[in-house]
Parts: structure tokens; sequence; C-alpha cells
């Protein structure tokens, strides 16, 4: 049983939210995993029931579910309202387990009515020992973390590597430095060359008002360099039940590398 099934059977349901089966017409998609919850359109206000499944599971037989949540604007987590008929993006708590890669992730949108009661709850839980667990935010997160083990790629160098290399774009480009770069920060996995796999980290920006999109590359050898540099410091550190491997983390795991080395002068 996953984790979200048994955090349903034991939370208190509210009045805008129930645990249902809606009967899609997937019929790989038939279990008890998913709940119907009621949301206001971000253009109108009008009210929209949207129906999602709070657990999906990767396994030899159903690649087609990581393609799937590999997208950030996969039709999984569109919905449209019914009085203006907009597609809004809907971000709701589930949970990613890949069989495969031995990957257990939770999303657990800040904000989220459901935020509270899996934080009070979720040390009640161990699941799928031996799996890398991760905690993340939405589903861009999730996706970017998906591309990253797809590539056999460490997320928590991935991490530190997103900060560096934003650092040495502006020393070297000194036109970055001065435009104002975004928590979006997104992995990339490029096509193969006669160099080896080079991968890309884009960055959003605003720039004049408007916000904007820039790749650049990682080289393989840039993330080598990482991992070489901070493996020692990463040994140190106990990861979390509930792991949140992102922008804040790498800060801070890149503040006690420094501090190690100044303590060593």
């Amino acid at each position: 049983m996953s984790l979200f099934e048994k955090f349903k059977k034991k939370s208190n349901n509210s009045m805008d939210t129930k645990y249902t089966n809606p009967g899609p017409t997937n019929t790989a998609h038939q279990d008890d995993s998913w709940i119907t919850e009621k949301m206001k359109c971000p253009m109108c206000g009008a009210t929209i029931t949207v129906s999602y499944k709070m657990f999906y599971e990767v396994t030899k037989e159903n690649q087609h579910i990581k393609e799937q949540l590999r997208d950030p604007g996969s039709d999984i987590y569109k919905t449209k309202c019914p009085k203006c008929q907009v597609d809004a993006t809907c971000e709701y708590p589930m949970q990613y387990v890949d069989h495969i890669q031995k990957l257990n992730f939770y999303v657990v949108p800040v904000g989220h009515p459901q935020e509270k009661k899996f934080f009070e709850m979720v040390d009640q839980f161990d699941c799928y020992p031996g799996y890398t667990t991760r905690l993340v935010a939405d589903n861009h997160t999730l996706a970017d973390k998906i591309r990253v083990f797809d590539a056999g790629l460490d997320d928590r160098i991935i991490e530190i590597d997103k900060i560096l290399l934003w650092g040495d774009i502006c020393n070297e480009k000194p036109e970055y430095a001065t435009v104002k770069c975004t928590d979006q920060w997104y992995f990339h996995v490029e096509k193969k060359n006669d160099q080896g796999i080079n991968h890309s980290i884009s960055y959003v920006v605003e720039k004049n008002g408007k916000k904007e999109l820039i790749p650049f590359v990682l080289t393989d050898g840039y993330y080598e360099s990482t991992k070489k540099v901070f493996e020692p410091t990463l040994s140190r550190i106990k990861m979390g039940k509930f792991e949140e491997v992102g922008r804040k983390w790498a800060y801070d795991v890149i503040d006690q590398h420094r501090k190690k080395i100044g303590k060593r002068k």
C-alpha cells in the first residue's frame, strides 16, 4: 500500500475533499488512489471539480507513466474550467514510485489543504526501505528529478551544479550578473555527441520585466569535478527521511563545505 493510500485512510475528509474512484476510461488507472477536490478557476473564480491520482507506480510494464510525468505540462495535470473554458494546471499531492530505479518521491505542494496533515502524519510511515526518497513541491520539480535519475546522475550534485554554474556564468558574462534569476532552474538531457553526453541547465531570469528561459551546457567534466570536490562533504551529511533536495539544501551544503575547507587552512 502506498503512503498516500495509508494517508487517505487515516486522514479526516473535509467537505470539499472526497476519496473516490471516478472511473477513468483507461482501465490501467482503475484503483482506489483517486481523490476529488474543488478548486477555483485562476481566471474567472468559478468552482472546478478536479479528480486526480495520489499514487503513480512505474514498473517494466508501464513506462508510459514516467513519460507522462516527465512533462510538467502533461494532461495529467490539466483541467478545464466549465465556465470560461480556460485550461488550468493543477498542483496536488501524490506519491511517485519507480521500482526499476528504486525511487520514492512525494509531491506536496506548498499551501495545499492537505500539506499540514501530511507533515503531521508522515513520520508514521516507512514505505519502500532502500529506495531513494525525496520530497518535492511541484510537478516541475518532480519532472526535473525524474530526468536527473533517468540520466544516471546524482540529484544532489545537480542541485549544487545549478548554483555553481550560474555563479561561473555571472563571472564570465557580466551582463547576466545584473539580471534577476528566479527559483526556476531546470535540468535537461541533451543528445549524445563525440565528446559524450552534454546536459544543460536552464535558468528562468527576469529581464526588463519579462521572464526568459536561458539554457547553459553542463558538461560531464563539470559534473564529475563537482562530484569529486563535494563527495567528502556529502558523505558527512545525514539525509532526512523526507529530504527536499533543492536550492536551499544545496546552498547549505556549499556553506558547510566552505566552512570545512576554511577550518583546514
